[in-house]
């Protein structure tokens, strides 16, 4: 997993509104269209639907505005604990 995939991962859990897990926050695309962020549109739109087919994310008309599913939460947490590990 490359250095902005962990990164975007972690932001969506952070800041995004994650469905049942938590109802406030930004969607998945407002995070994409903030100014200075730090990936081309394309390549978060290609993670977001990696991510679909390893079960880690869902969404239901748009990829761009979807949330994290269990699994996906729980990689997010796993690359938090690592980094504060370092």
């Amino acid at each position: 997993m490359k250095e902005d995939e962990k990164r975007f991962l972690i932001d969506i859990y952070n800041r995004c509104h994650n469905g049942y897990l938590k109802k406030d926050g930004i969607s998945v695309k407002e995070l994409i269209q903030e100014d200075g962020f730090y990936m081309h549109n394309k390549r978060a739109w290609y993670l977001l639907g990696k991510w679909t087919r390893k079960g880690w994310y869902e969404y239901g008309v748009n990829v761009r505005v979807g949330w994290l599913q269990p699994e996906g939460i729980e990689k997010a947490k796993e690359l938090i604990a690592q980094g504060r590990g370092e």
